[in-house]
């Protein structure tokens, strides 16, 4: 029988990647029944003029009610039909080859208690600091990874365990981590990483957009998991370890002069948001004494 595949892509003013993604999609070698989602955040680029050219399915979210996880669910809902497996990918990620989408789906269909991640390789065009934080993830095929390397930039999971928990709609970001967490806990799901599912993930910030996304994610953690300090010393560390390393990278790429200013302000970036996130969420937790609570009744929904 014919496995059902949904892919779900989250797009916002990216047509440019989001055509090449398409056409990779196209490309792709499986046995599959796939069928194709875009969930559009109110672009602006002629991104809803190409998937009407296309015939591509699409649906429409306003900025004002945007989570990433409230996207997804949209999206998941609104397939033809409901798939064995889910795919989220990134429109701004682009699969390394053509076998990508069967990788991916594999580990799934084979125990429908995985959650596939897939790898992730910057851009060569990417800052240095992007650069080497992709490339100090581990990258061992079907290694079993924790749920905080659960990424939807490129993942795989059945449609039966999103059906009995979905992603938060609420939390700004992280609704991976925490359906991974979720699922680890309540349904003994695993997460593996799978290498030869391979994407080039593009990011192109202004340092404008790299502050609110660092400090969005740095703050959910801390709410996620009700620890400011340690998600704070953690990162800390990571990321004044990584400052050599981001040289080291640099030097090698032959780029070490320019790159040096833009190493040091993406980590300068790094410890302010960070720092901001801990003391904003701590004190929240001061005065309300609530964190976010990881619950087996948690509904989903729009």
């Amino acid at each position: 029988m014919t496995a059902t595949v949904g892919i779900v892509i989250r797009t916002l003013n990216e047509s440019s990647h989001l055509a090449t993604l398409i056409d990779c999609i196209s490309r792709q070698h499986h046995d599959f029944y796939v069928q194709i989602i875009v969930v559009d955040t109110e672009s602006t680029d002629g991104t809803n003029d190409y998937l009407h050219r296309k015939n591509i399915p699409f649906v429409s979210i306003p900025a004002k009610l945007f989570s990433f996880g409230r996207a997804l669910n949209l999206g998941i809902r609104s397939l033809s039909e409901e798939p064995d497996v889910v795919v989220s990918i990134s429109a701004h990620c682009i699969p390394s080859h053509s076998f990508w989408l069967r990788n991916l789906v594999s580990p799934v269909l084979a125990n429908n208690l995985v959650m596939a991640t897939g790898d992730q390789y910057s851009s060569p065009l990417s800052r240095s600091s992007e650069v080497n934080w992709f490339i100090q993830r581990p990258h061992i095929n079907l290694h079993i990874a924790s749920a905080f390397q659960f990424n939807n930039a490129n993942s795989a999971f059945s449609y039966g365990l999103w059906r009995q928990h979905q992603f938060d709609n609420i939390i700004s970001a992280q609704e991976d981590i925490e359906f991974a967490l979720h699922h680890l806990l309540y349904n003994k799901a695993h997460v593996i990483l799978v290498t030869d599912a391979s994407v080039t993930h593009i990011h192109e910030f202004t340092n404008k957009q790299l502050v609110r996304r660092l400090f969005i994610e740095a703050y959910q953690e801390c709410l996620l998991f009700g620890f400011p300090l340690r998600v704070f010393w953690a990162k800390l560390l990571g990321s004044f370890r990584s400052i050599p390393i981001d040289v080291r990278l640099a030097y090698s790429r032959k780029r070490i002069v320019r790159a040096i200013p833009g190493i040091l302000t993406f980590r300068l970036i790094e410890v302010l948001s960070v720092t901001t996130a801990a003391v904003i969420s701590g004190l929240m937790f001061a005065f309300t004494h609530r964190y976010y609570s990881l619950s087996r009744d948690k509904p989903g929904g729009i």
